[in-house]
């Protein structure tokens, strides 16, 4: 009977050890997505502002191009610099 005592307790610590193991795991788990929700909160302000900039670079872009295409100089020298320093600017979709 003992030996049977024995290989009972050894196999509920064994089950208990597991179950905190896996306790753990999901507290970790759950750190690291909170960790990961506030960081990409924190960045949102950042995204926004970089979506509005790239807007309004679109714009500008877009209006220089039509300057240059309705022979305004000054806009063909810009974009013409531009260009050379490898920016390359696509009419927005629409």
């Amino acid at each position: 009977m003992s030996t049977r005592l024995a290989g009972g307790i050894a196999l509920i610590l064994v089950v208990i050890t597991l179950l905190l193991m896996a306790v753990f795991r999901t507290v970790e788990t759950l750190d690291y997505r909170d960790a990961l929700y506030a960081r990409r909160a924190a960045q949102e302000s950042a995204i926004a502002e970089g979506e509005k900039l790239r807007r309004q670079l679109e714009a500008i872009a877009t209006q220089t191009e039509q300057l240059a295409a309705d022979g305004d100089g000054t806009a063909k020298s810009v974009l013409d610099t531009l260009r050379r320093q490898g920016v390359v600017f696509t009419p927005p979709k629409r």
